[in-house]
């Protein structure tokens, strides 16, 4: 890891609304959809989606799709 990849994920977890997505991501006991995560962050699905999105993109999250839902 670079510190340039470095940076970019300490930036993915800089905003608080993906840091609670995540911290509801660590309890593996339940399934949670981005519709899920945007409820528990207080945001748009649009928006939680958008963060999501941005999170797998640095790396901290690997999404898993199951039909229709990831």
């Amino acid at each position: 890891m670079t510190a340039e990849d470095l940076a970019a994920v300490a930036g993915a977890l800089a905003h608080a609304s993906r840091a609670r997505m995540l911290v509801a991501l660590m309890d593996e006991r339940t399934w949670k959809t981005v519709s899920d995560l945007a409820q528990i962050a207080g945001v748009a699905v649009s928006t939680a989606t958008g963060h999501a999105n941005l999170l797998v993109d640095r790396g901290p999250l690997h999404e898993r799709r199951v039909g229709r839902s990831r």
